[in-house]
């Protein structure tokens, strides 16, 4: 009985963490889009009415949209502490399924913010636009092929396992 306990356990774990590993890849996609979306606000924000960067901070924090980005609250509405890295150290903090790359990209649009004309900016949130805007599609491709394949290996392993306990 306790056999069977333990095997249907291991079943259970490895079948868990493979369901969590492809649910890391979708959340993934998620805030990628997230992220995108919001370039996309902040781009409308300082097109039409040429907000501080606090102040889309601000803004954006209102959103219940972006309520999922959690480092935004984060961020310091302090004159004396640099936007740079205040929205550097908000990121650090933030629990996120992004990867270490998608992460140096949002720093450094974050560095970029705020430190030219209107025009510039809204260029500069056009790059990285793009940039976000194709880590999301090679995210997305990731998801499509490895979210099954993690699924099928945790029940797999958990099966392998179980076989070899029996």
């Amino acid at each position: 009985m306790i056999k069977l306990i333990g095997i249907m356990a291991v079943l259970i774990s490895t079948s868990l963490a493979g369901i969590f590993s492809s649910e890391k890849l979708k959340n993934r996609v998620t805030e990628l889009n997230i992220i995108n979306y919001m370039l996309e606000e902040i781009s409308i924000l300082i097109r039409y009415k040429a907000l501080t960067v606090y102040q889309i901070i601000e803004s954006l924090k209102k959103n219940p949209s972006f309520c999922s980005m959690t480092f935004l609250n984060n961020i310091e509405n302090d004159l004396h502490v640099p936007f740079k890295s205040s929205w550097e150290k908000s990121i650090d903090g933030m629990p996120t399924a992004l990867t270490r790359s998608d992460i140096k990209l949002l720093k450094s649009f974050g560095a970029s913010l705020g430190t030219s004309d209107i025009e510039g900016q809204l260029s500069t949130i056009e790059v990285f636009k793009e940039n976000f805007s194709k880590t999301e599609k090679d995210a997305i491709a990731v998801y499509e092929k490895k979210s099954r394949l993690y699924r099928s290996l945790g029940v797999l392993a958990g099966a392998f396992i179980s076989i070899m306990l029996i």
